[in-house]
């Protein structure tokens, strides 16, 4: 009985002792931190192969002359897709990646990343120190994520350094994003990066918002034209069912063409056609529903949609300039960082959302390059010139006060 008193003493000291020392107390683990977190990186890949496997499961019920094998061996290939990794089905070689599968499979990374994450034994450790833990994070969850890609493209036939390489980006981003988060580090940011940061997410919203008003018009006065072209498919319920998923998972590809036709750089569906607001020249199209949207061929009448294409810049500039203003070449510069990042990141989003519908003049479809840079220099401008009118607008506002 007493020896059991003691235990129990024991205890409540220890668990005292843990409760003064707070969340810095490392917790104990069977397994070395490298070890968790590089499997962590496996165990997200996992999870998306098993979204995208049960995707594929149900078409695959239907289809009683694929062979289960090839079935697994496809719906890899699509988590591939994903990564930017080309598939091919049948003849046809598919290369635009669904980037709403992408931001989808990035989720898993970025809790992995959270969770792995392992603060400082000091409790009172230097940004330096939580730098260097959420970079060894990043790093060990990349790799595991990595592998596993490797490991895929290599038992499907797939190119193993294009899966590398989107792995790579993928899982780099996602996981700087969970472990920089975990890590508190965004709450230590210099002022002018939380106002470049609060522009930036600003503009991107409002180019979101921009992109999806033609996409929105054109799916409108194209209904009929889609209605007949899905009618001609012959889908059944499961087939209805995918294809709506297909559309959700492409929606991101759609609006960053939608974004390119916005700002001036337009896009191709095929070797010889140019969609743009100036001018739209189609020539024979794949049998795919969503096209059923786009202009007629021949319209060149629809320039004055370009002015939307200022207002993503704008609202960054101004964001930028009412989180962080003290003088005016502070506001340029803050107009001008947000813009960047809005800028840099919708011809990221561009070129990643073209790719190929097939061989021949469906080899590359998507926004047109380098005309794409066009865009970047709309926002960047517009931003500037927002930012420094906004500068001059408080400045009076304040000295009328």
């Amino acid at each position: 009985m007493a020896r059991d008193k003691t235990r129990s003493h024991t205890r409540f000291r220890f668990s005292v002792a843990a409760a003064k020392a707070g969340p810095h107390l490392e917790e104990t683990s069977p397994l070395p931190w490298p070890l968790v977190a590089v499997g962590g990186g496996v165990i997200s890949a996992a999870i998306g192969m098993s979204v995208v496997f049960a995707l594929t499961t149900l078409g695959w019920l239907g289809l009683t002359t694929v062979p289960f094998p090839a079935m697994v061996a496809f719906a890899i290939r699509l988590w591939l897709l994903a990564h930017g990794v080309p598939v091919t089905v049948g003849a046809t070689v598919l290369g635009v990646a669904p980037l709403g599968l992408s931001l989808l499979l990035a989720v898993p990374v970025m809790l992995t990343a959270r969770q792995a994450y392992r603060p400082p034994a000091a409790p009172d450790a230097a940004g330096q120190q939580l730098r260097r833990q959420a970079g060894l994070t990043v790093v060990q969850v990349v790799l595991g994520y990595s592998l596993a890609a490797a490991i895929a493209a290599a038992a499907t036939g797939a190119d193993v350094g294009r899966a590398l390489a989107g792995a790579l980006f993928l899982g780099g981003i996602s996981a700087t994003v969970g472990a920089v988060g975990q890590s508190g580090l965004g709450r230590e940011l210099p002022g002018w990066v939380s106002a470049t940061g609060r522009g930036a997410a600003a503009g991107l919203l409002a180019l979101v918002a921009v992109a999806a008003i033609p996409l929105a018009t054109g799916m409108i006065l194209g209904e009929q034209r889609i209605a007949m072209m899905e009618s001609a498919l012959g889908f059944d319920a499961v087939g209805a069912v995918l294809w709506g998923l297909a559309c959700l998972l492409y929606l991101p590809n759609l609006l960053a063409w939608s974004a390119s036709w916005v700002l001036a750089a337009g896009f191709t569906v095929g070797d010889g056609t140019v969609v743009a607001p100036w001018s739209t020249h189609l020539g024979l199209m794949p049998a795919l529903p969503v096209l059923g949207g786009l202009p007629p061929d021949g319209t060149a009448d629809l320039t004055a949609w370009l002015v939307l294409g200022a207002l993503p810049g704008l609202v960054a500039g101004v964001v930028a300039v009412r989180a962080r203003a003290a003088a005016v070449t502070s506001a340029a510069a803050a107009g001008a960082l947000a813009g960047l990042a809005v800028g840099v990141t919708y011809v990221t989003v561009a070129l990643f959302s073209g790719g190929a519908l097939g061989v021949d003049r469906l080899a590359v479809v998507g926004p047109r390059y380098p005309q794409v840079f066009l865009g970047l220099g709309i926002v960047l401008i517009s931003a500037v010139v927002a930012a420094v009118a906004t500068w001059f607008v408080d400045r009076r506002i304040g000295s009328a006060d």
